[in-house]
């Protein structure tokens, strides 16, 4: 069996997400413990750490960004079917944390939709206005568009297995992912609160503009549709998403596992399927840029 591996420049992508991670999520956790307003998600106040993170977020980001760019006309990835048990373990985790989601957030719907009076009689127009302001209504789609995820994430899991890379036959599902995390922006840009203020809301928002970009190429890709020559930006957006995901996920997890969760913010909890999802990212690069002891050819 042939050994494979990384080549330099892509383990060298890997090493720069990688220093990402290892600087960013512990300042945050610093953040949680020592200038975020319980509840509210609201700084406190702002010392070095605030600028410290926006720099950290642009630079590595940034750099992840260029250094795919810079490699777009390379061929870097082999396309070739292979069985690759540890990606469809990690889609079914994703199916299973979206099944999570769907369940979740038609629980909130439920709640906003009953609590704004939508079942005294209004017109057809009034009520979905008010339920479109409430931001009740991309909850409910975002629910709807999880199940769908989960059932792609769930055949991309079994053709994984059976190492089988068309997915051609089920284009429209590829882009349910896409459609779920456009859901989860919309139900977000609804909230009176800033966005600027409550730095929890500004991490989901770029997480969520980076994995819209990430599912677009993924789906392009899945379904070879348009999809020569989009391979670099897999890792251009792929990695800055996996890297905000991990950022909305691993601080929050570990404040509420150690008996702190009183200091998240009311709206912004862990969420089981950012993590998924950054898992399955990191592992699809890893399998897309392992090379089997030779140079790739195009």
């Amino acid at each position: 069996m042939e050994k494979k591996k990384l080549d330099f420049d892509t383990g060298l992508l890997f090493g720069i997400f990688s220093a990402g991670i290892v600087l960013i999520l512990p300042l945050r956790v610093y953040q949680y413990l020592n200038i975020i307003e319980s509840g509210t998600g609201f700084y406190e106040k702002t010392d070095f750490s605030v600028v410290l993170m926006y720099v950290l977020l642009a630079v590595f980001c940034g750099a992840m960004f260029i250094f795919s760019l810079s490699r777009k006309n390379t061929a870097l990835y082999i396309k070739s079917a292979v069985k690759k048990p540890v990606l469809g373990i990690l889609s079914f985790f994703a199916a299973a944390t979206l099944i999570m989601d769907a369940i979740t957030q038609f629980g909130n719907f439920s709640n906003l939709y009953y609590g704004s009076g939508q079942i005294s009689g209004y017109i057809v127009n009034e009520a979905s206005g008010s339920l479109m302001k409430s931001g009740a209504l991309p909850l409910f789609f975002e629910a709807l568009f999880a199940v769908l995820a989960a059932l792609f994430f769930i055949i991309s899991g079994i053709n994984f297995f059976k190492a089988k890379s068309d997915g051609s036959e089920y284009k429209l599902l590829a882009l349910t992912p896409l459609a779920w995390s456009i859901c989860r922006i919309l139900h977000r840009f609804m909230r009176t609160i800033s966005f600027i203020k409550v730095s929890d809301l500004f991490f989901e928002l770029f997480m969520l503009v980076f994995l819209m970009l990430f599912f677009v190429t993924f789906a392009q890709l899945v379904s070879r549709i348009n999809h020569t020559g989009t391979d670099w930006k897999l890792f251009a957006y792929g990695l800055p998403a996996a890297l905000f995901c991990l950022l909305c996920f691993v601080p929050r997890f570990a404040m509420q596992i150690t008996g702190r969760g009183d200091i998240l913010a009311d709206q912004s909890p862990p969420e089981y399927c950012d993590f998924a999802v950054a898992l399955f990212i990191i592992a699809f690069l890893i399998s897309k840029a392992c090379i089997s002891g030779r140079r790739k050819q195009v």
